[in-house]
């Protein structure tokens, strides 16, 4: 009896695994490029920066997205604010693709060559209020939200 509750358990957490590793439901294949909703450059509202450089007093994120890669930065300004210097940059990328996951949210997946790898760069990407917003997770690792972007050029 034993043995039996402890191979349905055994079963059933293999299971739940597998279907937790299932793309999600409507999620379409892998195409080339970025969708047309997220093409242009967005860039996040000015950030109070109490925790990096204490010269710089806020600093502000863009994210670009064109038809071949994706890039991101992050630029630092006084208490003015005036534009004081651009951070570091998140990764040359190449080989976009996107997935579609639901009615406005979408995957995008490029590649970043670090020593002769090719490692993935994964984001996931929400639009809303009339596609002029863009909510930006990072998938690598950890998830992490990255926070809310503003349409400024297409």
């Amino acid at each position: 009896m034993k043995k039996r509750t402890l191979l349905t358990g055994i079963l059933t957490a293999g299971l739940i695994l597998t279907v937790g590793t299932l793309p999600a439901q409507g999620a379409s294949k892998w195409r080339s490029g970025a969708p047309k909703v997220v093409l242009g450059t967005w860039r996040t509202a000015y950030t109070h920066n109490h925790h990096y450089n204490p010269f710089s007093y806020y600093f502000r994120d863009t994210f670009t997205v064109s038809m071949t890669d994706t890039a991101g930065g992050t630029a630092m300004y006084n208490r003015h604010p005036h534009h004081l210097s651009n951070g570091s940059g998140w990764g040359a990328n190449a080989q976009l693709h996107y997935q579609k996951l639901a009615s406005h949210t979408y995957r995008l997946r490029s590649y970043i060559d670090v020593k002769h790898h090719r490692l993935p760069l994964i984001y996931q990407v929400t639009l809303s209020h009339h596609q002029q917003q863009l909510t930006l997770t990072r998938l690598n690792g950890v998830p992490t939200k990255l926070g809310r972007f503003y349409k400024i050029t297409n």
